[in-house]
């Protein structure tokens, strides 16, 4: 069955003129398979999506049971309510929690499978799950499951294109796959062979911005990514905050449009205005919790020498939050909280911790393993410096350095620290 795209809904179909007769013929063929579902994007499961993008997780799950009461054979419900399982997981990177959901993965793989087969819906809806779940299993740290899955997605994709060349949808996915895939180095291309898959850098940014421009069933979808890829892989500094901006100006109830928007900001050393959205984020019982949000305002009031306000968000976020990233640079984070304000105690109290909590995946924890292992700390000014230029506060960072004093610096790393940080400023 044939989905087409109105203004006023996404189910309705394309009907064909026939003959009564030919009509007849045709139903008492396809009645043997009528326990066969079908693939409908109905008003529905768009609204799910919708919440489920805006992080509104109970909404969302809500509209799932609307339409699993309404429209119980419409198999497109498995892959609209695995992005409710997704985000939960990505978001609180809860281990038990995952243990208890993955089991939906197969379940709903399973699922589509037995479902009809002739329509564009059913090799992606298969791969987009398969593609999610990669995810997933790389931030549990399941990578040979994760390349797995990613090769599977792959194929049912590859397949779905010459299949159905004209279905929109896929064209998100297929682009992303090429960027990803096409980025990796030369090298490490044996790999890929073993895989059996390739890559095209710019074959999958003309696929992402046609999912992204063309109108289609998860055209915010594919902006969000295309926003994404472009500002954290492609580095294209025209296209930055274009889109970004649209997208928060169109989508003010959107908590994931927030987070990006932010994150963005904050990358490009725009730390006051990143603060500004994360303050004025959307907030209440409707949106799942965030914690990761209160990490990154700690990280700006720590950057722009706001301590307190600094120590009371990664408190915060260290209450609120289930995984185990993050957690030893939140511990490095709040020793300097102390340290930078002269509660010694406190501080190497706090240091310590990060010897004994989280994991090193990430890159801050491990520097922050290193650091409370060494224990060798630089001079406090010099520090202050080193916060203020990763936020983007210039001006504070070169009143501490023109004021520092180099025949006073405590060692000779100090001074290469001095240095350093000037000619990183400048």
């Amino acid at each position: 069955m044939r989905i087409v795209d109105s203004k006023n809904t996404f189910s309705e179909r394309v009907r064909v003129k026939s003959h009564p007769f030919s009509i007849f013929i045709i139903i008492l063929l396809l009645t043997p398979f009528s326990s066969l579902a079908e693939y409908t994007f109905t008003n529905n499961l768009y609204n799910a999506w919708q919440s489920f993008l805006s992080l509104k997780m109970k909404e969302g799950q809500e509209w799932i049971a609307r339409e699993k009461l309404e429209n119980p054979d419409n198999d497109l419900t498995h892959l609209i309510k695995n992005y409710n399982d997704i985000i939960i997981l990505l978001i609180s990177e809860d281990v038990t929690l995952y243990k208890k959901l993955k089991s939906n993965e197969s379940y709903r793989l399973t699922s589509l499978k037995k479902s009809a087969r002739n329509s564009p819906w059913h090799r992606y809806s298969q791969a987009e799950i398969l593609l999610q779940w990669a995810f997933v299993k790389l931030k549990f740290g399941d990578e040979t499951a994760a390349a797995w899955n990613l090769r599977q997605a792959y194929r049912l994709l590859e397949e779905n294109r010459k299949l159905y060349p004209e279905f929109t949808e896929q064209k998100k996915s297929l682009g992303f796959l090429n960027i990803i895939i096409g980025s990796v180095p030369d090298s490490y291309h044996w790999v890929l062979n073993i895989m059996g898959v390739k890559g095209s850098i710019p074959e999958g940014i003309n696929q992402l911005e046609e999912a992204a421009t063309k109108k289609n069933s998860f055209q915010l979808e594919a902006r969000l990514l295309k926003t994404v890829i472009e500002c954290f892989m492609l580095n294209k500094e025209e296209k930055r905050f274009k889109e970004i901006r649209e997208l928060y100006s169109e989508y003010p109830d959107n908590l994931l449009i927030h987070f990006i928007y932010a994150t963005l900001l904050s990358k490009n050393d725009e730390s006051l205005m990143a603060l500004k959205v994360l303050v004025n984020r959307p907030s209440g019982s409707e949106y799942i919790p965030f914690p990761v949000l209160d990490f990154m305002e700690g990280e700006i009031y720590l950057f722009k020498g706001d301590y307190l306000n600094a120590r009371e968000s990664y408190l915060k976020f260290l209450h609120n939050f289930k995984g185990k990233n993050l957690i030893k640079d939140t511990y490095f984070k709040l020793f300097l909280t102390y340290w930078l304000t002269g509660e010694d105690e406190k501080a190497i109290a706090h240091l310590n911790k990060v010897l004994t909590s989280g994991q090193t995946l990430y890159d801050s924890d491990k520097y922050a393993q290193r650091f409370a292992e060494r224990k060798d700390f630089p001079d406090k000014p010099l520090m202050k410096a080193r916060l203020y230029t990763d936020g983007g506060f210039y001006e504070e960072a070169f009143e501490i350095l023109n004021d520092y004093s180099l025949a006073k610096a405590p060692s000779l790393k100090d001074k290469i620290e001095y240095f350093y940080r000037t000619g990183r400023l400048h």
